[in-house]
Protein backbone atom coordinates (compact mmCIF):
# COMPACT_ATOMS: atom_id res chain seq x y z
CA UNK A 1 0.00 0.00 0.00
CA UNK A 2 1.41 3.13 -0.15
CA UNK A 3 1.05 6.52 1.57
CA UNK A 4 0.97 9.39 0.49
CA UNK A 5 0.84 13.41 2.39
CA UNK A 6 -1.75 14.16 -0.35
CA UNK A 7 -4.43 11.73 -1.60
CA UNK A 8 -4.04 11.08 -5.93
CA UNK A 9 -7.76 12.80 -6.18
CA UNK A 10 -6.09 15.78 -5.32
CA UNK A 11 -4.57 16.23 -8.68
CA UNK A 12 -6.52 17.42 -10.86
CA UNK A 13 -5.55 16.30 -14.11
CA UNK A 14 -2.59 15.92 -16.14
CA UNK A 15 -1.23 18.91 -18.66
CA UNK A 16 -0.50 16.10 -20.46
CA UNK A 17 2.09 16.28 -22.46
CA UNK A 18 2.28 12.20 -22.95
CA UNK A 19 4.50 11.10 -25.49
CA UNK A 20 6.36 7.86 -25.96
CA UNK A 21 10.07 7.56 -25.76
CA UNK A 22 12.21 4.22 -25.95
CA UNK A 23 8.62 2.50 -25.39
CA UNK A 24 7.81 4.03 -22.23
CA UNK A 25 5.24 6.30 -21.86
CA UNK A 26 6.14 9.82 -19.95
CA UNK A 27 3.75 12.04 -18.67
CA UNK A 28 4.48 15.66 -17.37
CA UNK A 29 3.29 18.32 -15.97
CA UNK A 30 0.75 17.66 -13.84
CA UNK A 31 -1.83 20.09 -11.82
CA UNK A 32 -3.08 20.22 -8.81
CA UNK A 33 -6.68 21.44 -7.93
CA UNK A 34 -5.57 25.02 -7.68
CA UNK A 35 -3.87 25.10 -10.92
CA UNK A 36 -0.04 24.52 -9.91
CA UNK A 37 1.98 22.77 -11.75
CA UNK A 38 3.58 19.86 -10.31
CA UNK A 39 6.69 18.04 -10.96
CA UNK A 40 5.91 14.42 -12.79
CA UNK A 41 8.24 12.88 -9.93
CA UNK A 42 5.98 14.25 -7.14
CA UNK A 43 2.87 12.57 -8.78
CA UNK A 44 4.59 9.20 -8.49
CA UNK A 45 3.88 8.48 -4.93
CA UNK A 46 -0.09 9.07 -4.99
CA UNK A 47 -0.02 5.91 -7.52
CA UNK A 48 0.67 2.59 -7.12
CA UNK A 49 2.65 2.01 -9.94
CA UNK A 50 3.55 3.73 -13.26
CA UNK A 51 0.39 1.82 -14.98
CA UNK A 52 -2.13 3.15 -12.61
CA UNK A 53 -0.39 7.19 -13.84
CA UNK A 54 -1.48 5.95 -17.37
CA UNK A 55 -4.67 4.88 -16.62
CA UNK A 56 -4.87 8.18 -14.42
CA UNK A 57 -3.80 9.96 -17.92
CA UNK A 58 -6.43 7.71 -20.46
CA UNK A 59 -9.60 8.45 -17.90
CA UNK A 60 -9.21 12.10 -17.82
CA UNK A 61 -8.81 12.17 -21.91
CA UNK A 62 -11.51 10.00 -22.55
CA UNK A 63 -13.62 12.22 -20.24
CA UNK A 64 -12.33 15.47 -22.15
CA UNK A 65 -13.14 13.92 -25.28
CA UNK A 66 -16.48 13.04 -24.36
CA UNK A 67 -17.01 16.54 -23.19
CA UNK A 68 -15.97 18.12 -26.39
CA UNK A 69 -17.92 16.00 -28.43
CA UNK A 70 -21.18 16.70 -26.15
CA UNK A 71 -20.05 20.48 -26.12
CA UNK A 72 -19.59 20.65 -30.14
CA UNK A 73 -22.79 18.45 -30.71
CA UNK A 74 -24.88 20.69 -28.28
CA UNK A 75 -23.42 24.16 -29.50
CA UNK A 76 -25.42 22.73 -33.11
CA UNK A 77 -28.80 24.36 -33.89
CA UNK A 78 -29.86 21.06 -35.01
CA UNK A 79 -29.58 17.23 -34.48
CA UNK A 80 -27.32 17.20 -38.63
CA UNK A 81 -25.17 20.10 -37.71
CA UNK A 82 -24.69 18.42 -34.27
CA UNK A 83 -23.30 15.43 -36.10
CA UNK A 84 -21.42 17.29 -38.44
CA UNK A 85 -19.96 19.16 -35.08
CA UNK A 86 -18.98 16.17 -32.92
CA UNK A 87 -17.42 14.53 -35.97
CA UNK A 88 -15.37 17.47 -36.80
CA UNK A 89 -14.40 17.75 -32.75
CA UNK A 90 -12.99 13.89 -32.43
CA UNK A 91 -10.04 14.48 -34.95
CA UNK A 92 -9.38 18.32 -33.36
CA UNK A 93 -8.89 16.57 -30.07
CA UNK A 94 -6.66 13.53 -31.71
CA UNK A 95 -4.81 16.16 -33.32
CA UNK A 96 -4.60 18.92 -30.44
CA UNK A 97 -3.69 15.84 -28.17
CA UNK A 98 -1.87 13.45 -29.92
CA UNK A 99 0.33 11.42 -26.78
CA UNK A 100 -3.11 11.14 -24.75
CA UNK A 101 -4.91 10.17 -27.47
CA UNK A 102 -2.14 7.24 -28.90
CA UNK A 103 -2.37 6.34 -24.88
CA UNK A 104 -6.46 5.73 -25.05
CA UNK A 105 -5.91 3.74 -28.22
CA UNK A 106 -3.31 1.19 -27.41
CA UNK A 107 -0.72 2.69 -24.89
CA UNK A 108 -1.49 -0.27 -22.22
CA UNK A 109 -1.44 -3.58 -22.01
CA UNK A 110 -1.96 -4.74 -18.70
CA UNK A 111 -5.33 -7.41 -18.95
CA UNK A 112 -7.28 -5.57 -15.83
CA UNK A 113 -5.87 -2.34 -17.05
CA UNK A 114 -7.47 -3.10 -20.46
CA UNK A 115 -10.95 -3.93 -18.97
CA UNK A 116 -10.76 -0.94 -16.93
CA UNK A 117 -10.20 1.27 -19.93
CA UNK A 118 -12.94 -0.82 -22.09
CA UNK A 119 -15.72 1.07 -19.61
CA UNK A 120 -13.66 4.43 -20.05
CA UNK A 121 -13.64 4.08 -23.35
CA UNK A 122 -17.71 3.61 -24.47
CA UNK A 123 -18.84 7.13 -23.55
CA UNK A 124 -17.34 9.18 -26.51
CA UNK A 125 -19.04 6.55 -29.20
CA UNK A 126 -22.16 6.93 -27.38
CA UNK A 127 -22.38 10.75 -28.26
CA UNK A 128 -22.28 10.50 -32.21
CA UNK A 129 -25.07 7.26 -31.91
CA UNK A 130 -26.98 9.91 -30.08
CA UNK A 131 -26.49 12.62 -32.55
CA UNK A 132 -27.22 10.10 -35.06
CA UNK A 133 -30.47 9.18 -34.00
CA UNK A 134 -31.39 12.28 -33.49
CA UNK A 135 -30.89 12.81 -37.11
CA UNK A 136 -33.34 10.16 -38.32
CA UNK A 137 -35.70 11.25 -35.80
CA UNK A 138 -35.59 14.56 -37.50
CA UNK A 139 -35.44 13.04 -40.69
CA UNK A 140 -32.33 14.53 -41.63
CA UNK A 141 -31.04 10.38 -41.98
CA UNK A 142 -32.20 7.23 -43.78
CA UNK A 143 -30.10 4.75 -41.31
CA UNK A 144 -31.90 2.12 -40.81
CA UNK A 145 -29.12 0.94 -38.33
CA UNK A 146 -28.17 4.29 -36.32
CA UNK A 147 -25.94 2.61 -33.39
CA UNK A 148 -23.94 0.80 -36.16
CA UNK A 149 -23.85 3.05 -38.36
CA UNK A 150 -22.31 5.50 -35.78
CA UNK A 151 -20.19 2.43 -34.60
CA UNK A 152 -18.89 2.61 -38.50
CA UNK A 153 -18.77 6.43 -38.34
CA UNK A 154 -16.61 6.40 -34.84
CA UNK A 155 -14.38 4.03 -36.87
CA UNK A 156 -14.30 5.87 -40.21
CA UNK A 157 -13.21 9.08 -38.06
CA UNK A 158 -10.70 6.78 -35.63
CA UNK A 159 -8.32 5.81 -38.23
CA UNK A 160 -7.66 9.21 -39.65
CA UNK A 161 -7.55 11.12 -36.52
CA UNK A 162 -4.79 8.47 -35.15
CA UNK A 163 -2.58 8.12 -38.53
CA UNK A 164 -2.38 11.78 -39.01
CA UNK A 165 -0.42 11.76 -35.83
CA UNK A 166 1.48 8.65 -36.82
CA UNK A 167 1.65 9.20 -40.21
CA UNK A 168 2.48 12.93 -40.93
CA UNK A 169 3.80 12.56 -44.42
CA UNK A 170 1.17 10.98 -45.86
CA UNK A 171 -1.10 13.72 -48.04
CA UNK A 172 -4.31 13.56 -45.73
CA UNK A 173 -7.29 15.25 -47.70
CA UNK A 174 -8.14 17.69 -45.73
CA UNK A 175 -11.99 17.23 -45.71
CA UNK A 176 -12.13 13.53 -44.86
CA UNK A 177 -14.74 14.67 -42.22
CA UNK A 178 -17.03 14.94 -44.56
CA UNK A 179 -16.23 11.94 -46.53
CA UNK A 180 -16.75 10.19 -43.59
CA UNK A 181 -19.77 11.24 -42.50
CA UNK A 182 -22.27 11.62 -45.31
CA UNK A 183 -22.01 8.24 -46.47
CA UNK A 184 -21.55 6.65 -42.55
CA UNK A 185 -24.38 8.44 -41.57
CA UNK A 186 -26.74 8.61 -44.58
CA UNK A 187 -27.26 11.88 -44.44
CA UNK A 188 -27.33 14.74 -47.47
CA UNK A 189 -23.02 15.52 -48.30
CA UNK A 190 -22.82 19.49 -46.30
CA UNK A 191 -19.79 21.82 -47.69
CA UNK A 192 -18.52 21.88 -43.57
Amino acid sequence: MVTTCAPASWLRRPACSTAVTNGRWLCAPWRGRRGIAIAAPSVYPHFSDPQAIMVAVVRDAFADLADRLDAAAEGADDAERGLYAACHAHPGFAAAHQGRYRAMFGGLRNPVVADDLARLGAEPPRIPAGVLADCVTAGRSTSAAPYADAVALWLGLHGPAHQRGASRAFPWPADFVRRCVAPLSHTAPRRT
